[in-house]
């Protein structure tokens, strides 16, 4: 049995003037226990104002630290955190925008890149850090990361970004494995082929194949990343050449 859900890593902001001690925000791993025991998660937790191991301490009393083999991360992009003098209103409280439980804004960095997606900004660090904090918290226990990719328009094949995502993000899970000592066991690109992207439809895409929604039997076509991720998959390594680009016929 396995935990999975989405951690974005959250980082304080350095520029506030009273930043808060918040590492990561690994919201809701334990979220498909959570929805049967009313709603518990691990949030942002700012040191100076909860009871420490509040959270765990509960999991623990529930015997709910030994039900899992491993954890499996669900990780796209990153935010940074300022903590507002002002209470965030409750009804502007977002996952990609403010909490007013914690009474913080997320927000971007000037240098992190954006992707297709509203909310997807590229930090490859971000998933390093959650890696190493999840280690820090919970011990060494097997890590499997089940989803990350990149979001890009539809119509592009030769998706060299992409590939730049996927390279840069999986140097991260080599140097956790590496310097930091996490036990991750494995890897998944999301996703394979594209799909109905949530509230963004068709308007945006993960796939290592592209796929024509346009015509009924839904054509598939594999992007140059396909070919990348194949050859880093073949050599299990990421000193792999870069992939010829597609010629679309």
């Amino acid at each position: 049995m396995g935990l999975s859900d989405t951690p974005t890593c959250r980082f304080c902001n350095e520029e506030d003037e009273t930043p808060m001690h918040i590492l990561c925000e690994c919201e809701a791993i334990i979220h498909k226990r959570n929805r049967i025991l009313g709603g518990y998660k691990l949030a942002p937790i700012d040191v100076r104002s909860l009871p420490p191991g509040k959270i765990i301490r509960f999991i623990k009393d529930l015997g709910l630290d030994r039900t899992s083999d491993y954890i499996a991360v669900n990780h796209y992009s990153s935010r940074a955190v300022r903590q507002h003098q002002a209470r965030v209103p409750a009804a502007e409280s977002s996952p990609f925008s403010s909490n007013f439980e914690f009474n913080v804004t997320y927000e971007g960095r000037p240098e992190w890149k954006k992707g297709r997606s509203f909310w997807f900004l590229i930090n490859p660090t971000g998933l390093r850090n959650v890696l190493s904090w999840l280690k820090a918290r919970y011990g060494d226990h097997e890590v499997v990361i089940t989803e990350n990719g990149y979001s890009d328009v539809p119509d592009v094949v030769n998706d060299d970004v992409r590939i730049n995502y996927f390279r840069e993000y999986l140097t991260q899970v080599h140097r956790a494995i590496t310097e930091d000592g996490v036990n991750v066991t494995g890897y998944t690109a999301w996703s394979l082929m594209d799909n109905f992207e949530w509230v963004e439809g068709y308007k945006s895409t993960f796939g290592l194949y592209q796929v024509d929604f346009s015509q009924a039997d839904r054509p598939r076509t594999p992007r140059k990343s396909a070919r990348y991720y194949a050859s880093v998959v073949r050599a299990n390594s990421l000193d792999v050449p870069e992939p010829q680009d597609v010629i679309m016929m």
